[in-house]
């Protein structure tokens, strides 16, 4: 995850809402879904996490739903329950 990843979610934990809307704003402007549907959806994800954690239900469902109808790929490293889901055979 790059920094301009952690810094939003740095924010948000302590508690400076402007702080970590304004990092992953800046981050999605950086890393535009348009120019890389990958790589696109990684901020797009995290605006999702921290506008649900700071009370913006709104608007997370809203971005929820851009990025559930984007073209990109919804990125699994970052949900940190999926790997033991996705193992199968394992003891988890």
């Amino acid at each position: 995850m790059g920094a301009y990843n952690k810094r939003p979610l740095t924010n948000m934990g302590l508690g400076d809402k402007a702080a970590a809307f304004a990092c992953i704003e800046k981050a999605i402007a950086a890393n535009a879904i348009e120019k890389d549907a990958v790589a696109g959806t990684i901020p797009i994800e995290i605006l999702v996490r921290v506008a649900a954690r700071m009370g913006e239900a709104d608007r997370a469902i809203a971005t929820l739903q851009k990025l559930l109808s984007s073209s990109g790929m919804i990125n699994l490293i970052y949900v940190p329950h999926a790997k033991p889901a996705l193992t199968f055979g394992s003891d988890v």
